[in-house]
């Protein structure tokens, strides 16, 4: 899902960096996004942004993380795909 179709994600990022939620309560303010991640038993998250130079294109999230180890391993991936992307564009050119 990309963050410009969700404004609920929108405000979630809006400072452009990663997010880690220890509990999803700090949702319950926004009842269909609780509500979804409840019924999925997501109790946590971590969700890091995909950044194409000043362009926030989305995010890519890891459901109830050891967030030690997945963190990294979510940061590198997203950073792999970033690239990815930035060559896909650059060749369309």
């Amino acid at each position: 899902m990309s963050i410009k179709a969700e404004p609920f994600w929108r405000s979630v990022f809006r400072n452009g960096q990663d997010v880690f939620v220890d509990d999803i309560v700090a949702f319950r303010d926004n009842v269909a996004e609780y509500e979804s991640l409840r019924r999925n038993d997501i109790s946590s998250l971590y969700a890091a942004m995909l950044d194409i130079d000043t362009d926030s294109i989305g995010y890519l999230g890891i459901s109830n993380p050891k967030l030690s180890k997945n963190a990294v391993l979510l940061k590198s991936f997203a950073l792999i795909v970033v690239d990815e992307i930035r060559k896909r564009r650059e060749l369309e050119k």
